[in-house]
């Protein structure tokens, strides 16, 4: 067979003259890289557990109770200042943990577009809320008045602003953000992962965000409100809802505390340690005529919510389970009712 020479071969793109030699290239040159056009590997998130949100909660912590009173010493004197940075620690500490767990921000801090039924329903719950922290202080002042005293004495001296709006945003809004992004942010995700069980979910960290406020004649309130928050973001899937219940909830107390220290000042009455002695039959009013509404209220925020987010509208008796939901609404509330009457009967 005759070979015929390829008209093509060795000829450069004018067909003149032989193509050049391309230079060689050692293996191990190349064999760390990567073609230039592929995009680099990004680390895939990953889902943190409740130990390392223990571990990064802990360092929080000490941070707080070690380091940031010696700043408070040696620094400023500034209270509002520091009350800001206070919460900015635990915002700042969060997002920074979240981050050196390679863990995904919005499944971490999940927020979405908020709805406005659910958010009619988180101020329902908030007015519940506001009935159920009433009763408690009430509680709280017949057993145990003074302890009651000595807490109010020092929550007025940790913060002395002489800007109401200022304080108004410190007292309501600062905390809101930098709490929730610790309490529904980085704990829950924690839960959420290592526990799958979600009654204790909703119970753990309703525990630890009572543990969370110092004071334990005041661990009832933020405990139960914690749980409430946390069944919202299960629920939900948006943590902006939290941050409303928060912001409304320490917004309507600093607004009350306003409106009573105004009607102190302009009366010019000063309260005395008998202000905080209550007796039995005081407990049986409150807990007859407010505390029977909280369960209530709850149950209808949480309706509302549920109405807003559901894919399909839920029914306010739910269908099939009628006897067991009524149950959910009013033993709680009778249960209450009893024990307000058996107060104030009582001599």
């Amino acid at each position: 067979m005759e070979y015929r020479e390829d008209p093509l071969e060795n000829k450069t793109e004018a067909g003149t003259a032989p193509a050049a030699a391309a230079p060689a290239i050692r293996y191990a040159d190349i064999m760390y890289s990567q073609p230039a056009h592929l995009p680099r590997a990004q680390g895939k998130p990953r889902r943190i557990r409740l130990l390392q949100v223990l571990l990064c909660w802990a360092v929080i912590m000490v941070v707080y109770y070690f380091a940031m009173p010696w700043f408070y010493y040696y620094v400023s004197s500034n209270l509002p200042l520091l009350s800001f940075l206070d919460q900015l620690l635990f915002l700042v500490g969060s997002i920074l943990s979240a981050v050196i767990l390679r863990a995904d921000l919005k499944e971490v801090f999940p927020l979405k577009k908020p709805r406005l039924v659910a958010c009619l329903g988180v101020l329902v719950i908030v007015a519940g809320a506001y009935l159920m922290a009433d009763v408690i202080s009430v509680i709280t002042m017949y057993i145990a008045p003074h302890q009651l005293e000595e807490m109010g004495e020092q929550l007025e001296g940790t913060l002395s602003v002489s800007n109401i709006l200022l304080e108004f945003l410190l007292m309501s809004l600062v905390p809101a953000i930098c709490e929730e992004a610790l309490h529904r942010g980085l704990i829950l995700s924690g839960l959420k992962e290592t526990v799958k069980n979600r009654t204790w979910v909703i119970l753990i960290s309703g525990a630890l965000f009572g543990l969370f406020h110092i004071y334990p004649i005041r661990w009832a309130t933020p405990a139960i409100l914690g749980c409430v928050m946390v069944w919202i973001v299960l629920e939900t899937g948006n943590m902006f809802y939290t941050f409303l219940m928060h912001f409304c909830y320490n917004g309507l107390l600093t607004i009350v505390g306003y409106i009573y220290d105004y009607i102190d000042k302009i009366s010019g009455y000063t309260p005395t340690a008998a202000d905080y002695a209550v007796n039995i039959q005081d407990v049986g009013f409150y807990l007859t005529w407010y505390g029977v509404w909280v369960p209530i209220l709850f149950y209808i925020g949480c309706y509302l919510i549920r109405r807003a987010e559901a894919p399909r509208r839920p029914s306010f008796i739910e269908t099939g389970k009628e006897r067991q939901t009524l149950l959910k609404i009013f033993l709680p509330a009778f249960i209450i009712l009893a024990l307000g009457i058996f107060c104030l009967f009582r001599q």
